[in-house]
């Protein structure tokens, strides 16, 4: 069996809640979440990874998606979260001398690359408005600059 991981799902309008985090020589956007210990429910693991992550306090609304991430070998639960306190503050940082959390922040969808959105879709992610823009992204692809910024070719 492989590893089991939870992540919360927290959507302000327009926005979803992301780490911006740095492995190796890439900076991606993720939902927040980890690992789930020993003795705790996937859902408390959701919450508590929320809160030591951003500094958010939040509730499960329900449970998103349960699936197999076959490249990390381990099994996901995302929830959609309500945050009920709290304001974003950076709880954690360095994983490890290469990777790690480097910011915060609420994004719209199309302000990240399409991996990044192909992971979220996995997750679960859905809310008002969501397909009307997934359709005005058209049929080009994006993909992220060095500066973070979305080309388009």
């Amino acid at each position: 069996m492989g590893r089991l991981r939870s992540q919360a799902i927290v959507v302000e309008g327009d926005k979803i809640l992301l780490l911006k985090t740095h492995s190796g020589s890439r900076d991606n956007y993720e939902l927040p979440g980890g690992g789930i210990n020993e003795g705790e429910t996937p859902e408390e693991a959701a919450i508590r990874e929320l809160f030591e992550e951003t500094g958010i306090k939040g509730e499960i609304i329900r449970l998103a998606s349960k699936y197999y991430n076959g490249f990390a070998q381990e099994y996901n639960y995302s929830f959609l979260v309500k945050k009920i306190d709290g304001e974003i503050t950076q709880q954690y940082n360095e994983v490890n001398e290469k990777d790690y959390i480097g910011a915060i922040e609420l994004k719209k969808l199309n302000e990240i690359s399409e991996k990044n959105r192909a992971e979220l879709f996995s997750a679960g992610v859905m809310f008002s408005g969501f397909s009307d823009e997934v359709v005005s992204w058209g049929s080009k692809i994006s993909y992220p600059s060095e500066n973070d910024e979305t080309v388009k070719y």
